[in-house]
């Protein structure tokens, strides 16, 4: 019992690089354009929420007031399920191109280097 082991940690991995790859490879697929729409509309959907709360404040008809955070509750909400296809039609891009790797990337074995522990 004098072993103990220790994940190799020199590894460097960039999602965003992935990402980007995946899309350059098929750009007019629907599942790259399924991707980036979902995931600009998560990130977008939000702030669009915010500014329909802002000008809530400026308004003073009842009935805009009420439609205004009707559909800033709704992009609130739309959210979640727009990050949630985003992700989805990612994770099909890279089932379709499961054969290709980025150029930086390197396949590399999971082996751990064990190292003993000195007492």
């Amino acid at each position: 019992m004098d072993q103990y082991y220790e994940p190799q940690e020199d590894l460097e991995f960039d999602l965003y690089e992935e990402m980007h790859h995946l899309i350059e490879i098929n750009p007019w697929a629907w599942q790259s354009i399924g991707a980036m729409s979902g995931l600009i509309g998560c990130v977008v959907s939000p702030v669009i929420g915010s500014l329909l709360i802002a000008v809530t404040s400026f308004v003073h008809s009842e009935s805009l007031v009420s439609s205004l955070n009707g559909l800033s509750i709704i992009s609130f909400v739309l959210t979640i399920p727009l990050l949630a296809f985003g992700a989805h039609c990612l994770d099909l891009l890279e089932r379709k191109t499961a054969s290709v790797y980025p150029p930086s990337r390197k396949v590399v074995s999971r082996r751990y280097r064990s190292a003993t522990a000195t007492l």
